[in-house]
């Protein structure tokens, strides 16, 4: 390259060398300090177009686990009721076998009969009270239910839930043990609807079933959609480190270039003057 007074090409190339290192560390210690390789659009468009969309789908699969669990917890309520209903019915089948003995009295039927039709009502109250976060579980209005499990809108986005009627009206669950005609006919009534108690809870079992299987897809799902993002937008920090290293070294050598650089017209000077 010619030497030249009036122009000095080699310092401003270094200048402008120095410049672009100065600007790719200040990037890079953004990069480290924030952990991220792609922390603005400027960074990388495309990557942070992609990143924008797995986030939103990274906090709708979060929103989905807690429907999930929020509906599992729902059922267990339901469980847990008709359980009971279920040891009622037991024990009101003891007491209308008890009602079958002839050498019960008048009086002993009576006394049986309070607590069978006390039971009953309890059976009702259960099934009417039974609710979880303001829905009823048990009266027969929690039909088709949708619970979002994943963020799609389609069918196999969702699980549809529904908890038969559990009233004495519903199962059939009606009678008296005062005599032993009647505590036969109840004992037929009790084994039916036993039966009936027991589908509906299996139902309910297997719907729980579906959602515990539903919520370890949707957990792996989570865990996949952040590991993407993760390996688009975060920053490999020893790369980040060696590469900041870098930047800073040609900075320094720059600058010291660069003050040679600035020497030449200087040095010209001399030899014209020799």
């Amino acid at each position: 390259m010619a030497s030249s007074i009036q122009t000095n090409l080699v310092a401003l190339q270094t200048a402008r060398l120095i410049g672009e290192a100065s600007r790719t560390a200040s990037k890079t210690m953004y990069s480290v300090s924030s952990g991220l390789r792609v922390a603005r659009a400027q960074d990388d468009a495309a990557s942070m177009a992609i990143s924008t969309s797995l986030r939103g789908q990274i906090q709708g699969m979060g929103s989905c686990l807690i429907n999930i669990q929020s509906a599992d917890a729902a059922l267990q309520t339901a469980e847990s009721a008709m359980g009971q209903i279920s040891e009622i019915i037991i024990r009101m089948r003891e007491l209308a076998t008890q009602a079958l003995s002839e050498q019960l009295s008048g009086q002993n039927l009576a006394d049986l009969n309070t607590e069978f039709q006390s039971l009953l009502n309890e059976i009702n109250r259960i099934a009417q009270s039974t609710s979880y976060n303001g829905n009823a579980m048990l009266d027969g209005s929690f039909l088709n239910k949708k619970i979002q499990i994943a963020t799609g809108t389609t069918t196999n986005d969702q699980i549809l839930v529904t908890i038969a009627d559990c009233q004495n009206t519903s199962t059939g669950l009606t009678g008296d043990i005062t005599s032993q005609i009647n505590a036969a006919s109840a004992v037929a009534v009790i084994n039916t609807v036993e039966a009936t108690i027991n589908t509906i809870r299996a139902q309910v079992g297997a719907a729980q079933s579906r959602f515990g299987f539903a919520l370890n897809v949707a957990s792996v799902t989570k865990e996949n959609l952040i590991q993407a993002n993760s390996a688009i937008v975060d920053l490999n920090v020893s790369e980040g480190m060696a590469n900041l290293a870098v930047q800073l070294i040609r900075q320094s050598a720059g600058y010291q270039m660069l003050n040679r650089a600035n020497q030449t017209p200087q040095d010209i000077l001399v030899i014209l003057r020799g």
